[in-house]
């Protein structure tokens, strides 16, 4: 699938009604997602997610999850060579997160974000997902794509609904409880060793690989 295509099917994920009441009028311009001086960054090692790269990179304001607040809900940075998200955790709220194209190694500071439904954490330089997401009950669009992962050892994350594992070092996939998962994307893995997969409301698969047995 072209990159266009991706990109529609993340800007268009539904929320959950029964969760977020959200007030169209509210909704802000966006900020600005990633400044130039960023870019310019992008070379230097080693680089934090500072408070003032998360303020000019937040942009859609909206009702929180409790319904008593509003707060900013996106954030997109790109291409600004921050190895690190630590500083997130300042903004529970967050819901859409797009750090593609960074220098990530770890991603466990999206454990803070309670209300997440959609990450994108392409061309990075993470290894595994961290355990400890699996408990992101209402996460719909993972992009993990173009990374190190060598396992993915998520077990369950019971809507989502789109998955890109593409260009990665996965030997076996297997994804035990994904029962609303629609789209799963593969590509560019060895996976010698199989995929097995629980999701009965699959409609489109993406492999071109290497694999003894898909078991779907």
């Amino acid at each position: 699938m072209d990159d266009d295509h991706d990109q529609a099917a993340q800007e268009n994920i539904p929320e959950p009604d029964d969760i977020f009441d959200d007030d169209p009028s509210l909704l802000s311009p966006t900020l600005a997602s990633t400044t130039e001086d960023a870019v310019e960054n992008s070379q230097i090692e080693n680089v934090p997610l500072t408070a003032d790269l998360m303020a000019k990179s937040m942009s859609l304001i909206t009702r929180t999850g409790n319904g008593l607040t509003y707060a900013y809900a996106r954030v997109e940075i790109h291409e600004a060579g921050i190895t690190s998200l630590d500083s997130i955790e300042a903004y529970p709220h967050l819901r859409y997160v797009d750090c593609a194209h960074n220098k990530l190694d770890s991603i466990d500071a999206l454990n803070g974000l309670e209300y997440l439904l959609s990450f994108n954490v392409s061309s990075n330089c993470l290894k595994t997902i961290p355990s400890v997401l699996e408990n992101k009950r209402y996460l719909q669009h993972v992009n993990v794509s173009k990374n190190q992962l060598t396992e993915f050892k998520i077990q369950s994350w019971p809507i989502l609904s789109w998955l890109n594992l593409n260009d990665n070092m996965l030997k076996e996939l297997s994804l035990p409880g994904f029962p609303e998962l629609l789209h799963l994307e593969a590509r560019g893995n060895s996976l010698s060793d199989g995929i097995t997969c629980n999701t009965p409301k699959l409609q489109r698969l993406y492999l071109v690989n290497r694999f003894t047995f898909i078991l779907l």
